[in-house]
């Protein structure tokens, strides 16, 4: 039988600790971000017509596909590396990030050439170019993020983020009314890299040392691989459905879905987003007497409850907030909008089970539920595409959204059940 008395103690303790706080802080940073987001994608929308979105979708699109690529499990190895580790862990981790976004950078190239002669868009592979260079600044400051991250300090990443991306919004705006065009989406990423790079590096005081032997990379890739390939696969499932919209129901479908996903994911992705950066570290850090699946059962009951919520609310005012900020032009987003906002608490709970799984090594099994979950989405996005762009997003919901539900409980319930001392062992080997 529950004990509500206990239960309540319990939430109290867990809104006074750390994880609370950064959860506040980039809760907060989220919405001033979202806020100037959507006021600037408002504005942008009323001078750039469907057309001009949907070239800027495929690009953005594949750029956040090859984006993935940095996500080969170095941070994540960071975070979980003992403290006598943890200088040859970061020297390695540096040495695989900068071979790895280097490549990045050339695959983002010759994506911008192969966007340019689908679509007949002369400044598609030169809008190509100008993203690879966004490549070319992230080595430098993935480390120096992943070690604030280990320390708990995700209200200090989230500040600086948040300034990026309030930066990248306004810049975006500049240019539109200046006449960039389709340049307007597009170079912000790149004007605004200095800002993040910058401020992260001073956040954390670090440089690869010449006396401290690099660990081994094949520990980290065994770890990261499976992660990578999750993350590859959510990816695809987040964004290869531009494309596919765009395939079956032309370019100017594509700007239009591109619109709805970004009004009604927005706040999911950036909620899964603050998950990601501070449940892994809460989790992984020792508390005596308490396993890490009781710290994520805590940390659940607390917050998922509140945010399904708020996902309601956003998808019940979505036909009033929608026609005002976008125009009359998008009213054909609005109930796709809606449908979309709804997935905002399956997927979140998924994510959060990501974390536990990934604070117990079994990187393996988070990479075989998001096979399944992406195969099952974009088969169902495609079957719904073939009616209209609101049957896609009701097929895309349910399937999803069921999806993640059925394995966020097997993976919450059926697996690995730590000890501390199988802990310990594990981080050893990590």
């Amino acid at each position: 039988m529950l004990d509500l008395r206990k239960t309540k103690t319990s939430i109290a303790a867990l809104l006074r600790t750390r994880i609370a706080r950064n959860l506040a802080w980039l809760a907060g940073a989220d919405v001033a971000t979202r806020a100037v987001r959507l006021l600037s994608v408002a504005i942008v929308a009323r001078i750039l017509g469907p057309e001009a979105f949907g070239v800027a979708a495929l690009l953005l699109s594949s750029h956040e596909l090859v984006k993935v690529g940095a996500q080969i499990g170095t941070g994540q190895s960071i975070i979980r590396a003992h403290a006598d580790e943890l200088e040859a862990v970061s020297k390695a981790s540096w040495q695989l990030n900068i071979l790895v976004c280097a490549v990045l950078a050339g695959i983002q190239l010759a994506i911008g050439w192969m966007v340019g002669g689908a679509t007949g868009h002369v400044s598609a592979p030169y809008l190509g170019m100008a993203l690879a260079l966004v490549f070319l600044g992230m080595p430098l400051g993935l480390v120096h993020v992943f070690r604030a991250l280990r320390d708990e300090r995700a209200d200090e990443v989230a500040r600086i983020a948040a300034a990026q991306n309030i930066a990248d919004c306004v810049l975006t705006v500049v240019l539109a009314l200046a006449g960039a065009g389709v340049w307007a989406l597009v170079l912000p990423k790149v004007l605004t890299m200095p800002i993040w790079l910058v401020c992260v590096r001073r956040l954390v005081k670090w440089q690869p040392q010449r006396e401290v032997q690099a660990a081994a990379w094949g520990p980290i890739l065994k770890f990261g691989l499976p992660i990578l390939g999750s993350e590859a696969l959510a990816a695809v499932r987040l964004n290869l459905d531009k494309p596919i919209i765009g395939a079956v129901l032309g370019v100017e479908a594509a700007g239009l879905w591109y619109l709805a996903t970004s009004a009604g994911l927005g706040l999911t992705q950036a909620v899964s987003s603050a998950f990601s950066l501070i449940l892994m570290p809460f989790l992984c850090k020792d508390e005596e007497g308490q396993s890490r699946r009781e710290r994520f059962d805590r940390f659940a009951w607390t917050a998922l409850p509140a945010l399904t919520a708020v996902f309601v609310v956003q998808a019940v005012a979505a036909p009033l907030y929608v026609p005002i900020l976008f125009g009359n032009r998008w009213d054909g987003a609005v109930a796709i909008v809606a449908v979309l906002c709804l997935t905002g608490a399956p997927r979140l709970l998924w994510e959060s089970v990501v974390q536990l799984a990934r604070s117990e090594g079994r990187s393996g099994a988070e990479f075989a539920g998001n096979a399944l979950i992406g195969t099952a989405a974009l088969l169902a996005l495609l079957a719904g595409a073939q009616l209209s762009l609101l049957a896609a997003a009701i097929a895309l919901a349910a399937v999803t959204g069921g999806a993640q539900l059925i394995l966020s409980i097997c993976l919450r319930f059926v697996g690995l059940q730590m000890t501390p001392s199988s802990q310990t062992k594990e981080l050893q080997h990590a």
